[in-house]
């Protein structure tokens, strides 16, 4: 079904959706690159759903491609007055591995252009060199002054921080990759400009 890559786009996440991300998110290849592992728990993560919809600094969607929904993207620690924000996503769909590399510029462009950031923070379990690779192409850097290790299923684990700058990216071929990031569940979009995301 998606042998042919056509169109990009994001919806916001229904609690009925809960089974389905669920199912994504507790895959082990999935699981094993997240920082944290969570249960299996449909009630717990339906109760995640309705409270994502009330935080002031974080926020989510389903990653569409060819109108299939494929996996899930998130901004996370937005910082307004710091203008830095954090982020993470993953591939739900095995016949959507590979396609992540070109779902992130839309959402780094959401990121510039529409919650005003100046830096886009990633951080990236040190075995995960794919990844790195990928945000490397994308015009990341180290800051290594951000690296932090976690405890993670009784082992440390070492997250490489790396730093996508604005002024960078939106001189990169991937600034005109946009795409519409609905915010209507999202008690507080009153904080972005709607004039924009109109």
């Amino acid at each position: 079904v998606l042998k042919k890559f056509k169109m990009v786009t994001f919806r916001e996440i229904n609690i009925s959706d809960a089974k389905l991300l669920l199912d994504w998110r507790t895959k082990n290849r999935v699981t094993k690159n997240m920082n944290t592992d969570i249960p299996y728990d449909l009630d717990e993560q339906k109760i995640f759903l309705e409270s994502s919809r009330k935080k002031k600094t974080y926020y989510h969607w389903i990653i569409r491609i060819n109108n299939i929904d494929i996996g899930h993207i998130n901004f996370s620690n937005w910082n307004k007055k710091n203008k830095t924000v954090f982020w993470g996503m993953y591939i739900g769909e095995d016949s959507a591995l590979g396609l992540g590399g070109m779902v992130t510029p839309f959402f780094y462009n959401f990121c510039f252009k529409y919650l005003k950031v100046e830096s886009i923070f990633a951080e990236v379990i040190y075995f995960n060199t794919k990844i790195i690779d990928l945000h490397l192409l994308h015009g990341y850097e180290f800051s290594p002054k951000n690296d932090r290790i976690i405890l993670k299923n009784g082992k440390e684990l070492l997250l490489v921080s790396l730093k996508l700058c604005r002024s960078k990216f939106l001189k990169s071929k991937f600034k005109n990759f946009e795409s519409h990031f609905p915010l209507n569940n999202w008690v507080h979009s009153d904080l972005v400009n709607k004039r924009i995301l109109s």
